[in-house]
């Protein structure tokens, strides 16, 4: 939920050093309290102790996967991790690739059937079977959208789908069965059906480095875009017999997110002198600015929320107090947000080596 409580994560220090793991587990109880919560948030940590049988590989795959593990620190302990000439190192064990592979989350398209024609303004269904076959889930949650992208144009429709990943646990299986309209505006014509599970910030949604490929070879990944193609085409036709649009969830156009403004300023006696760069999806801006480095664009540091689509601003403040800020950019649709960096300034009538 965001609370503080939901986002406090685990870290095993001597993962498999001992019974206890050199004191990390007081009780049984205690264990599987770990076990259990460890779905929900990040866990990880590093061996310590070469300790076989315990810290070979049988026993470090079960641990692994009983809690979730979604990180680990590869330089330590060498003779636990890569020693070669320790007979149950991982290395030596031959787990510790598959290791490298199941940390954290490892998505797998194992099926999918999806409807083939349909006409502009009603709608199609579509039922895709995924697999995680990693450790955890993921633990920051992240939209999952149906695209429909136009094999003419490349135009896309995008269907923001209700399935929250984070609940995709290791192991386990995920089916996504959805009925999705149409707008009636649809232009006619093929479509590459395509999963997307970008990041959710605005500002790092369109970075294909952000977003989850699934672990499929042959064509699934398209690592240009960071979409996951379904390898499959809908065909937009006139002519096409489907159901009218009832409960479904609707594909609209995609809208351009908003482009995280690049801020500089310029300090002058009694002013800051703020700049940053235009982008045609930012339809207004919002100043932020506080007197410590450490805060957040939130609605108690807002300086301005009325700026347009402009590029400068001014500030004034006290004197010999230091100033920071951040440009947040809407877009059109007034939902989305992409923050800038931040700028600091020094105190005002104090000039650099003054």
């Amino acid at each position: 939920n965001g609370s503080p409580l939901a986002r406090i994560s685990y870290h095993n220090d001597c993962f498999l050093a001992s019974d206890s793991d050199f004191g990390t587990w007081q009780s049984a109880a205690g264990k599987a309290y770990m076990a259990d919560e460890s779905q929900f948030v990040a866990m990880g940590g590093e061996t310590c102790n070469y300790n076989p049988p315990r810290s070979a590989c049988p026993s470090a795959l079960v641990e692994l996967a009983l809690f979730h593990w979604s990180y680990l620190n590869i330089d330590y302990h060498p003779d636990v991790l890569t020693n070669a000439s320790l007979a149950d190192s991982w290395v030596s064990g031959g787990c510790l690739e598959e290791i490298r592979q199941n940390l954290g989350y490892r998505l797998v398209l194992q099926a999918g059937t999806y409807d083939d024609a349909v006409q502009p303004g009603q709608q199609f269904n579509v039922t895709i079977t995924l697999q995680n076959v990693g450790y955890a889930s993921p633990f920051n949650p992240r939209p999952v959208q149906l695209l429909l992208r136009n094999q003419t144009t490349g135009e896309i429709y995008v269907a923001s789908l209700p399935e929250d990943l984070r609940f995709w646990f290791g192991g386990e299986t995920a089916v996504l069965d959805h009925n999705i309209c149409l707008p009636g505006t649809i232009p006619t014509g093929s479509y590459d059906l395509l999963l997307n599970l970008p990041d959710r910030s605005p500002s790092l949604a369109t970075r294909p480095e952000y977003a989850i490929l699934f672990a499929n070879a042959g064509g699934v990944q398209e690592t240009a875009t960071g979409y996951n193609k379904l390898l499959h085409t809908l065909s937009v036709d006139n002519a096409a017999s489907a159901a009218p649009c009832s409960n479904g969830i609707t594909a609209a156009p995609f809208t351009a997110a908003p482009v995280a403004p690049t801020l500089a300023a310029a300090l002058g006696s009694t002013q800051v002198n703020l700049t940053w760069n235009a982008a045609a999806a930012n339809c207004s801006l919002t100043l932020y600015g506080d007197t410590s480095p450490y805060f957040m664009a939130a609605p108690n540091a807002v300086y301005d929320d009325m700026l347009t689509a402009g590029v400068t601003a001014t500030t004034v403040g006290l004197a010999e107090v230091p100033y920071f800020y951040m440009v947040e950019a809407v877009g059109c649709d007034g939902a989305e947000t992409a923050v800038s960096n931040q700028v600091g300034s020094f105190p005002f009538a104090i000039q650099p080596g003054g």
